[in-house]
């Protein structure tokens, strides 16, 4: 199967879900070879705020549509960490974290 027939599988598979059992991410993660430290580092993301979605049970959709296309580009022998590379993501600040200029003066 070429890497244009595994994508529109995999996008036909996803387009309806709106979230993936936290289990079935676990396993496609092992599958990729990946780990959810290694899965968050490479989207920039808090570590964490993967293994908080197995409290909830639940992992967005979107982050089900990266993992799938990662596996995609790694059946196809295409380096994903060099194609992630190449996308400018900006690392969001955590949330709850108080912004320093704005906190009351504490004379």
């Amino acid at each position: 199967m070429c890497i244009r027939e595994h994508l529109h599988k995999l996008v036909c598979m996803y387009a309806s879900v709106t979230s993936m059992k936290y289990e079935a991410f676990q396993e496609e993660l092992r599958n990729a070879g990946l780990s959810g430290r290694a899965f968050a580092r490479l989207l920039k993301l808090n570590p964490n705020s993967i293994t908080n979605y197995k409290a909830v049970g639940e992992v967005p959709s979107h982050l089900a549509v990266i993992l799938a296309l990662i596996r995609a580009l790694l059946e196809a022998g295409i380096d994903y960490e060099a194609v992630i590379a190449q996308v400018p993501i900006v690392k969001k600040a955590a949330r709850g974290r108080p912004i320093q200029d704005k906190l009351p003066s504490q004379d």
